[in-house]
């Protein structure tokens, strides 16, 4: 009879094997994450944006004025949002991680880039369809900047002018020059990767990268940058989107 070994495989952090008998009886071994579906937490990693958190916002809108025309841009993409935007949703902060084509959230994993917006928009619906989840529009995502600021987690210089000081941009301290594992570093209260990996979220007509990736200054593509794309198709890469959750 032949002699069988055993083996013992340690799945790295997060992580844990599946077994499976393929067509011709060999045994297939998958790794897949423990992500929050697994736990029935889907929101483990989503900051709630209430009604309460949106008026914040409106009341800190009012005294704010504008040094140069970034800070302008900010404050009127906030404004425009805080008119679109009449309900409370949830959003991810931290990039998330990709396997086989699904989502899922876990601290000490690859980021997931290199897909294009329409595979972050069906991914994103797959996620969670029970609590609503979709890829976040750019107004979702600017009134959670601008909150931060509020919360005087940051400064309104430091998203619209220079956020070199803090993050994973080319010229911050600290900084990697390569693509950091999920939750590396705290920016800005949260573990979202801000000069780690640009941020896809949609708009109409189309889709933005906001903020900046590992390789570019934080003085060039500050948070709060923007760059429109009307190419759905495109693999955008050092990019990763950003979901929400409206339930």
């Amino acid at each position: 009879m032949e002699r069988l070994r055993k083996v013992v495989l340690e799945a790295p952090q997060d992580m844990h094997y599946e077994a499976a008998i393929g067509e011709n009886g060999e045994l297939i071994l998958r790794l897949v994450p423990d992500s929050s579906e697994k736990s029935g937490d889907k929101a483990k990693f989503f900051t709630q944006i209430t009604a309460e958190d949106r008026e914040k916002v409106k009341i800190w809108l009012v005294k704010q004025k504008s040094e140069n025309e970034r800070e302008k841009s900010f404050l009127k993409r906030v404004r425009n949002a805080l008119k679109a935007v009449d309900y409370d949703y949830w959003i991810a902060n931290l990039e998330p991680s990709v396997t086989e084509g699904k989502i899922y959230y876990a601290e000490g994993n690859a980021v997931g880039v290199g897909f294009s917006c329409n595979e972050w928009i069906k991914m994103a619906k797959e996620y969670a369809p029970e609590r609503g989840s979709r890829l976040s529009n750019e107004y979702e995502l600017f009134i959670w900047y601008a909150l931060r600021i509020v919360n005087r987690l940051w400064t309104l210089d430091y998203v619209a002018n220079d956020s070199s000081i803090v993050g994973n941009y080319r010229n911050s301290p600290g900084a990697t020059h390569s693509l950091e594992k999920t939750g590396a570093r705290k920016c800005g209260g949260f573990c979202d990767g801000q000069g780690n990996s640009y941020k896809i979220v949609t708009r109409e007509g189309g889709y933005a990268l906001v903020g900046g990736y590992y390789n570019n200054n934080g003085h060039n593509y500050p948070v709060a940058d923007v760059n429109y794309n009307s190419h759905p198709y495109d693999i955008q890469s050092y990019s990763s989107g950003v979901l929400v959750l409206l339930k």
